[in-house]
């Protein structure tokens, strides 16, 4: 083999694996790209029930207005749409509506046989969905929603205000920080002895 024709074989194979990488690198890129179109088709996808979402949110927040009950700032700039009550705030609401408020508590059995707001109504948040129709009025004056911390009874009041409740105040920390009235077990039980003669 002459010089020539060797220089010329590794020339052409130093080209070959130029392109070679050239076209690896090309796919990649391709793959990354299509990768990247996915991930934008998917949320342009998502985009018209997030806006079906937060208009469905802006209606509960009207719907609360022409009702005459009050819209927060915070409601409006965070698009929910019922009103948290700090626990301050909860107490005040309480004593003051005692009487016209629904009291519903979300948590399990157990617990709320434990330690209770007076007059509150035992439903737990994962039968809420079977239970509400029936055992809490449409027509409610106002319904304060609790739980434990706050995080069942928020669930809560995003699921009642989408079957057109509008009159929903969270208790945003939950009974663990009420300082309200309550009731609880009693810590003696009564134990029956029998006697046999």
């Amino acid at each position: 083999m002459s010089l020539a024709l060797s220089v010329f074989v590794i020339l052409a194979l130093i080209i070959s694996i130029r392109v070679w990488r050239k076209t690896s690198d090309l796919n990649q890129e391709i793959n990354r790209m299509k990768a990247l179109h996915h991930v934008i088709e998917t949320r342009l996808m998502e985009i018209p029930e997030q806006n079906t979402e937060a208009m469905n949110r802006l209606r509960i927040q009207l719907l609360r207005l022409a009702s005459g009950k009050p819209v927060t700032k915070e409601m409006i700039l965070s698009g929910q749409p019922y009103m948290d009550l700090e626990t301050f705030e909860a107490k005040k609401f309480y004593e003051e509506e005692k009487n016209r408020v629904f009291l519903l508590d979300v948590r399990t059995a157990q617990d709320y046989n434990k330690k209770r707001i007076p007059g509150a109504k035992l439903i737990p948040v994962q039968e809420l969905e079977n239970r509400y129709q029936t055992e809490i009025p449409l027509d409610a004056s106002k319904i304060l929603v609790y739980c434990a911390r706050g995080e069942r009874s928020r669930t809560a009041c995003e699921f009642l205000s989408r079957q057109g409740y509008t009159n929903i105040y969270n208790l945003k920390e939950g009974i663990n920080q009420w300082p309200g009235p309550t009731e609880e077990e009693s810590e003696f039980q009564l134990i029956h002895i029998e006697s046999h003669p």
